[in-house]
């Protein structure tokens, strides 16, 4: 009976070193698989990674610069048609009042000169 009790403790010995020695081999195989795709995550897939999205990155950019730079030069466009408008307004203006001036003072001239020819009739 003794005997057989050592044979079983023997065994479940055994048993425990070989599944230890199982898990640490698996342990270590794992901590190998690991070790090789973090390796190969850091030099093949990020700088992929990277370079695609400094790509992305930079195309956004691009894309927004244009987008600024098309929306500025429509507000530019629009100001310019507006400052092109008031300006002809103004000028149009001011036009027309010159000519009122001109016209009252032509008609200002006109009168005196008719006043003179009328007085020069008359001491005629």
């Amino acid at each position: 009976n003794e005997l057989k009790h050592s044979h079983e403790k023997e065994v479940n010995d055994i048993k425990q070193t070989m599944t230890q020695a199982l898990q640490e081999e698996v342990q270590t195989k794992c901590d190998q698989v690991k070790e090789e795709i973090k390796s190969k995550y850091e030099e093949d897939v990020l700088p992929k990674l990277r370079t695609e999205m400094e790509q992305q990155h930079t195309q956004e950019v691009e894309r927004v610069k244009s987008e600024i730079a098309s929306s500025s030069l429509q507000s530019l466009e629009t100001k310019l048609k507006e400052v092109k408008e008031r300006h002809e307004m103004e000028i149009t203006i001011e036009l027309e009042q010159q000519f009122q001036s001109l016209q009252t003072k032509h008609e200002e001239e006109m009168v005196q000169l008719k006043q003179q020819h009328t007085v020069g009739m008359e001491e005629k």
